[in-house]
């Protein structure tokens, strides 16, 4: 695998471009960031490889502990076995098997309350992505910057209740 800023070539058949600049860009959160995040555990369901290790590593860079899930079945079933450990989950609106919303709803009937943020590249007002916003659910527009991503799951995480966590579309 070679990369440079603007260009991942994963093997003679494939080649995915991409700004990684944009994505990964400079984002280091303050010393009391990482302290606070250090103790926090992100479950990142995303099912393009790319965007999610570009998020999974903002998140570790920023002193977040990750898990990980390809689909929305997986999210809920890594969801069941580390409930408790999980702070937030940052979710893809469209994923193979379950979609996010879905799978949001089943992580709720485990443990009520949990924190979600959602990430969609597709219209924020329709579809699955316009019913969150409906429902005042946190919505990521792909594709997003680090400091974006990092200042919204920080927005959510230190919100005092759910429902200050609600506005949406970051």
């Amino acid at each position: 695998m070679e990369t440079n800023h603007r260009i991942l070539v994963i093997d003679d058949n494939e080649t995915i471009h991409a700004d990684f600049r944009k994505i990964i860009g400079s984002a280091r959160p303050g010393d009391d960031q990482v302290e606070a995040a250090a103790a926090e555990t992100i479950l990142v369901a995303e099912d393009e490889w790319v965007v999610q290790t570009l998020t999974v590593r903002a998140l570790r860079d920023a002193g977040y502990q990750t898990l990980t899930a390809a689909d929305g079945e997986q999210a809920v079933r890594m969801f069941e076995r580390h409930a408790d450990a999980i702070a937030l989950v940052l979710m893809d609106v469209v994923m193979p098997k379950l979609n996010g919303r879905a799978a949001y709803q089943r992580m709720v009937a485990v443990r009520p309350g949990v924190r979600a943020v959602f990430c969609s590249g597709y219209d924020p007002t329709t579809g699955e992505a316009g019913l969150l916003a409906e429902e005042g659910r946190r919505l990521l527009q792909k594709p997003f910057d680090p400091e974006t991503l990092l200042r919204t799951v920080r927005d959510v995480l230190d919100a005092v209740n759910q429902e200050e966590a609600l506005p949406c579309l970051a």
